[in-house]
């Protein structure tokens, strides 16, 4: 048999790409962070929430109170 013969790529007027261009880059995800509060500053923001509109008591038994969002029903 004979030597098999070399092929040359065939010229091209672009040049040639770096690696790396077939992967998508990396989305960093935007960190959500839970920011402590005391007591006082929860229960004013509720009743703030409540007179806005925002939310309404589902239930309220001693010192325990169920809110809700409120809703157009």
């Amino acid at each position: 048999m004979a030597p098999k013969k070399e092929k040359a790529p065939p010229p091209s007027s672009k040049p040639a790409k770096s690696g790396g261009g077939k992967q998508k880059k990396k989305k960093w995800s935007k960190g959500k962070q839970k920011e402590k509060i005391n007591g006082s500053l929860a229960r004013k923001a509720i009743r703030e929430l409540m007179a806005r509109g925002a939310i309404r008591m589902v239930s309220a038994h001693s010192s325990q109170q169920i809110y809700t969002r409120a809703t157009n029903t």
